[in-house]
């Protein structure tokens, strides 16, 4: 599978939903990172603040109209 920004931001997304599911329940991002992020997406602390700072919503939608857009192109010739 090639790499491109879709994959990134559906990994984005991925950690952003994990953060998300334990934050609302109350813990801290600190416990959230050691117990939860660290083990699974193997990477740093800063790497995931980073991650929760994408607007990772808004650039996949981005993507997933100018996908459309190419599609729409591509049978219309």
């Amino acid at each position: 599978m090639a790499y491109n920004k879709k994959y990134y931001l559906l990994r984005v997304k991925e950690v952003n939903e994990a953060f998300q599911m334990y934050h609302d329940k109350g813990y801290p991002a600190t416990w959230i990172y050691r117990n939860h992020i660290k083990n699974v997406f193997h990477i740093s602390k800063s790497t995931m603040d980073r991650y929760l700072g994408i607007p990772y919503k808004r650039d996949l939608r981005r993507i997933g109209e100018n996908e459309k857009e190419k599609e729409m192109k591509i049978r219309n010739t």
